[in-house]
C-alpha cells in the first residue's frame, strides 16, 4: 500500500495512516546516491491483514548491482500496528529488515504472524546486505497462539548479510516457541533491556555473537522435552546476564556453551520450584567476572586416571565472584580401585586458575584413611591445572597422598578459592 522510493536530504514524516486488507504493507527501499542526512518518521500507522509479500514493514536496498548501493537512512517508527487477525495469518513477517542503517521502533505492537514478528535477512539476489542498528522501545510482540517454529525475533544468518546491533528496551515478547533467536555470526551486539518474557518455549537462543546483554523477567517459561535450557548461549565473546523467571519448566535455566570470553552472569533466579540446575556450565571462558552457585561432578583420581575408582557419593559446587573462584567437593569412595600413584580430585571443568601460582595451598578434610596422618593434609593449586593435588604433613614439610594412603571408603572434602 505505500512504497516510498523518494531520495531527499529532509526529514519527512508518514502520519496516521491505517492499511486493511491491502496487498502491501510498507516498503522502503534504499537509495544509490551519497545522501546520508536522511531521517524518516513514520507516526501512527497501522496495519492489518496486508498480504503480498507477506510483511507489514520492509526496510530493504534497491535491486541495483551490489556495488552501487549505498543506503544512508535513519527510519523512526512511533506507534505503528502490524497483525494479522484471519483464520490463517498471512502476514509471514511483521518486520522485516533486510538492508537498512539505523531502524528506531517505539510503541509499537506486532501481533499475530506466520513465521516471525520481526526478520533480519539478506535480500534475495544480492551478495551482501547489512543492519547497522536496530532498537525497540516500549513494544509488544504478541505470538497470540503458542505454535511450533513461530518466533518473535529471528535473526538469520547468510553469506555476506551483517547484522550489527539490536537493542530491545523495556519490550514484552508472549506466545512464541522462541522469543528471541539469533544464528547471525557477524552480530555485534545483542542488548537486552528491562524485558519481560511469558509462555514461550525458548526465551532466548544465540548462536555467535561479539556482545550479548541481557536483563530479563519471565514468566512459565517451558523448554521440557525440546530444548536445553531457557536461555542459550553458544560461542559468545561476552556475556552479560542477570535474569528472574517465574515457572520455569526444563533441564535449566540458563546453559552456556562453547569457547566464550569475558562472562558476567550476575544472577540467576527462580521464584518457584524447580527441579533442574540455574546454570548449565558447558563452555571454556578466557575470563569469567561472576557466575552464580552451579553443581559439578568432581573426580577422584589415582596417578591421572580413574580406573576401578566407584564413589558411595560425590558433589560439587563452584561461583565466581568479581573474578575470584570458590569451588567445593565432596567425595566419598566405595572403591579406590587399582591404580598407583598420586591422589588429584578434579577443580570445575573448563575453569582452572589463571593467576596462581605453584604452590598455594587449599585446607582439605579427610577421613578413612588407609593410615593415620597426625600432621594434617592439604591441597596444592597450580597454575591452569584442571585438578587440586593432595598432600599429606610429613614433619618439617608435606608429601604427596598416593593410593597406599587412602581405603576403599575414604572421605576427602576441600575449599578452594583462586583467581579464574
Amino acid at each position: 500500500m505505500l512504497r516510498n522510493t523518494r531520495d531527499s536530504r529532509q526529514r519527512y514524516p508518514i502520519d496516521n495512516v491505517s492499511v486493511f486488507d491491502f496487498p502491501y504493507g510498507l516498503s522502503k527501499e534504499g537509495c544509490t546516491n551519497s545522501f546520508t542526512s536522511r531521517f524518516k518518521v513514520f507516526q501512527g500507522v497501522n496495519l492489518t491483514n496486508t498480504v503480498s509479500d507477506s510483511f507489514g514493514i520492509k526496510l530493504t536496498s534497491a535491486t541495483l548491482a551490489n556495488s552501487t548501493v549505498y543506503v544512508g537512512f535513519t527510519h523512526k517508527f512511533n506507534q505503528v500496528f502490524v497483525a494479522d487477525n484471519r483464520a490463517a495469518a498471512s502476514i509471514k513477517y511483521g518486520i522485516l529488515l533486510e538492508h537498512t542503517d539505523v531502524a528506531l521502533f517505539s510503541d509499537v505492537y506486532v501481533g499475530r504472524c506466520a513465521d516471525a514478528s520481526v526478520y533480519t535477512r539478506k535480500r534475495s539476489g544480492l551478495s551482501s546486505g547489512y543492519v547497522t542498528a536496530v532498537m525497540f522501545q516500549n513494544s509488544y510482540f504478541d505470538g497470540v497462539s503458542l505454535e511450533e517454529n513461530r518466533k518473535g525475533v529471528k535473526m538469520y544468518d547468510a553469506v555476506g548479510f551483517k547484522l550489527a546491533t539490536i537493542r530491545f528496551d523495556n519490550c514484552i515478547f508472549g506466545q512464541y516457541e522462541t522469543a528471541i533467536e539469533c544464528t547471525a555470526s557477524d552480530l555485534t551486539g545483542l542488548y537486552i533491556n528491562g524485558t519481560f518474557i511469558y509462555n514461550t518455549k525458548h526465551a532466548v537462543y544465540i548462536q555467535d555473537a561479539s556482545q550479548v546483554t541481557i536483563e530479563a523477567d519471565g514468566n512459565n517459561l517451558n523448554s521440557s522435552g525440546i530444548s536445553p535450557a531457557a536461555i542459550i548461549l553458544n560461542g559468545i565473546d561476552n556475556i552479560d546476564l542477570s535474569c528472574r523467571f517465574k515457572a520455569v519448566n526444563g533441564p535449566a535455566v540458563v546453559r552456556v556453551a562453547g569457547q566464550t570470553g569475558t562472562v558476567n552472569i550476575k544472577d540467576v533466579q527462580i521464584d518457584t520450584a524447580f527441579s533442574g540446575v540455574k546454570l548449565d556450565w558447558v563452555a571454556t571462558a578466557s575470563k569469567i567476572v561472576n557466575l552464580p552457585p552451579i553443581g559439578f561432578t568432581p573426580f577422584l583420581k589415582i596417578g591421572g586416571g580413574q580406573t576401578g575408582v566407584a564413589y558411595a557419593s560425590r558433589r560439587g559446587t563452584f561461583s565466581v565472584t568479581n573474578g575470584i573462584g570458590f569451588a567445593i567437593a565432596y567425595i566419598a569412595l566405595s572403591s579406590k580401585g587399582a591404580n598407583a600413584g598420586n591422589v588429584s580430585i578434579d577443580l570445575p571443568a573448563g575453569i582452572a586458575p589463571t593467576r596462581i601460582g605453584s604452590g598455594s595451598v587449599v585446607p582439605v578434610f579427610m577421613s578413612n584413611a588407609a593410615s593415620p596422618i597426625n600432621d594434617g593434609y592439604v591441597a596444592g593449586l597450580s597454575y591452569n591445572s584442571p585438578s587440586v593435588s593432595l598432600y599429606k604433613g610429613n614433619g618439617a614439610g608435606t608429601l604427596p597422598i598416593t593410593a597406599a594412603d587412602i581405603s576403599d571408603t575414604t572421605t576427602v572434602y576441600y575449599a578452594a578459592h583462586y583467581p579464574v
